[in-house]
């Protein structure tokens, strides 16, 4: 029984007065075969062979493209897409491959390919031509464009948000500075909380369809960290004053005078979030206790958030250090908490390692660089 392979070697083995034909040839034994679409065109952009599998893609029959170039069944734009590429294959002699978008002919159905074109040589090396190899994509490239559709919906709807609270936090401002009697300390936290939630305004208002939560590139400064923390801690304190938590922040005396290189606007949303996280995690029948330790250790400054709540499991940790976006027992959560808390490490070289036992509570340990008084004069 004569196989594959030896009718190929006896096409090719022709005359030499046959080498282009020799090509061809066996392209129209092995094309029917091979499970990807497949055709192959002369160098003035004629089919000259196209194998069932890309027919079906097309949704057309092979007397219709024989002979025929993509101008004869495809919009001018769409065959001049294709025929240039052709053409720049065939004058570079490389692999080339580029995303071509067309209309199955029979339904008129958008279809998306990721096209694969070598050269097509005869037995003498010389370029007859093309040879490509198309891939469908038309699932994905939909699946992209309705993720797109959807994060363009969260764009407009976070650029409104941050838009109609603009008001209401300038009033807020305004009645708490005119009122009499705040004590200074209380007058002072609650001007930062208003501070903060104009950055947070201004960050949704410059949010991209990405859903990416530092667009505006904040500033890198030298920071005493531990300030930061504390004045974070603070905050909590208040925001938290009706739930039965403690917060306690301990700090080493050199990690007090730390110095770090950071945004600090980007850090305390970001500690903002874990402490949040902490305090969703405490359940409602025990006193809840959360722990802020700051550390130094050679040339890093650790912080380190402890809290008895009900731990995380494994799964849920690896999904947390791998980066997949998720959101535990919260009915209202999104995930975006996280993701800034990400987006700040990355720009600021901080690390995180997590460890938890379920029914104990969780340890987030995030770690940053620490620069010298040397590196701060410079």
């Amino acid at each position: 029984m004569q196989t594959t392979t030896d009718a190929i070697r006896k096409s090719t083995n022709r005359s030499k007065n046959q080498n282009q034909f020799s090509v061809l040839d066996a392209l129209k034994i092995v094309a029917p075969i091979l499970p990807i679409p497949m055709y192959w065109h002369d160098r003035d952009g004629r089919v000259l062979g196209i194998n069932d599998l890309c027919l079906k893609g097309m949704g057309t029959t092979a007397e219709n493209v024989i002979g025929k170039t993509p101008y004869d069944f495809y919009p001018k734009n769409t065959a001049d897409h294709i025929v240039n590429h052709h053409k720049l294959v065939m004058q570079t002699g490389q692999l080339l491959s580029q995303e071509e978008f067309i209309n199955n002919i029979t339904t008129g159905q958008p279809v998306y390919a990721k096209a694969v074109k070598v050269p097509l040589r005869d037995d003498n090396g010389n370029v007859i031509g093309i040879l490509g190899a198309s891939i469908d994509i038309t699932t994905e490239k939909n699946e992209e464009k309705l993720k797109l559709e959807a994060q363009e919906k969260v764009v407009t709807f976070a650029r409104k948000v941050a838009h109609d609270i603009r008001s209401p936090i300038s009033a807020l401002s305004f009645w708490i500075n005119g009122c009499v009697g705040i004590p200074p300390d209380v007058l002072a936290s609650l001007n930062k909380t208003i501070g903060r939630l104009n950055e947070i305004s201004r960050d949704l208002l410059d949010i991209t369809p990405d859903n990416s939560l530092v667009q505006r590139i904040e500033r890198q400064i030298p920071c005493a960290i531990y300030d930061l923390v504390s004045e974070n801690v603070n905050e909590k304190r208040v925001e938290y004053q009706n739930k039965s938590i403690a917060f306690d922040l301990r700090a080493d005396l050199n990690a007090q005078s730390a110095i770090v290189n950071i945004q600090p606007s980007q850090f305390k949303r970001a500690l903002s979030n874990l402490i949040n996280n902490a305090v969703d995690a405490l359940t409602d029948n025990k006193e809840g206790a959360i722990t802020i330790d700051l550390l130094t250790d050679n040339n890093l400054v650790i912080l380190n958030l402890q809290d008895n709540g009900k731990g995380m499991p494994q799964t849920v940790i690896d999904k947390i250090l791998y980066r997949q976006g998720f959101t535990e027992g919260k009915s209202n959560g999104h995930g975006l908490g996280l993701q800034q808390v990400w987006d700040m490490l990355n720009f600021n070289n901080g690390k995180i390692e997590i460890s938890s036992t379920v029914g104990k509570g969780s340890l987030i340990k995030i770690s940053f660089p620490k620069i010298t008084h040397a590196l701060i004069d410079m």
